[in-house]
């Protein structure tokens, strides 16, 4: 009986190894993998917008840096960025017309958006003013407001469009204060 006993446990065992299902081993693996898939996904899609991402906050630094140029200035004259739709410039207005010049740390004149990135300027606006056809000039005066083409400072914000594609970004300038966030 104890060996009959004996086979009838291992039957019962046999049986119940058997149940239907997935052990946890297949469940954390299965779960790694989607991990790791999605991780891809997102690093992929990620990646597309980085150039366009990072030209925005290039055009931004160039504006802040026209913007203290026309804070720190003795004379009347003003320091803004002139837009064209592949490129910008640093340039210097003043009474008798204007001046472009190099950006610190670059040997061309202007800074010219890398080609293979597809990053375009597209769009220069001012609330309440339209959109300016490029080539826009946005300059600072000496409290650091924006001007702009249409040649007012004021309370409306600036907006300039890059796109990349179906992606845009947009950098304001805010009217009153010139800041750029």
């Amino acid at each position: 009986m104890t060996s009959g006993g004996s086979h009838r446990n291992r039957e019962r065992m046999v049986v119940i190894g058997r149940r239907p299902g997935f052990t946890l081993f297949e469940v954390i693996t299965v779960l790694v993998l989607m991990g790791v898939v999605a991780g891809f996904v997102v690093a992929r899609n990620s990646l597309s917008d980085a150039d366009l991402i990072n030209e925005a906050e290039t055009l931004k630094s160039r504006l802040r840096y026209a913007q203290y140029l026309s804070l720190a200035g003795n004379d009347t004259s003003r320091w803004g960025v002139r837009l064209n739709a592949g490129a910008y410039t640093l340039v210097r207005v003043y009474s008798g017309g204007s001046q472009d010049l190099t950006f610190p740390q670059e040997t061309a004149l202007g800074y010219t958006l890398p080609p293979a990135s597809g990053v375009t300027i597209t769009e220069v606006s001012k609330a309440g003013s339209g959109t300016l056809s490029l080539p826009a000039t946005i300059s600072f005066d000496q409290y650091g407001r924006p001007h702009d083409t249409w040649g007012s400072s004021g309370s409306d914000n600036v907006a300039i469009t890059l796109k990349q594609g179906d992606s845009t970004q947009t950098v304001t300038l805010l009217g009153v204060t010139g800041f750029v966030p």
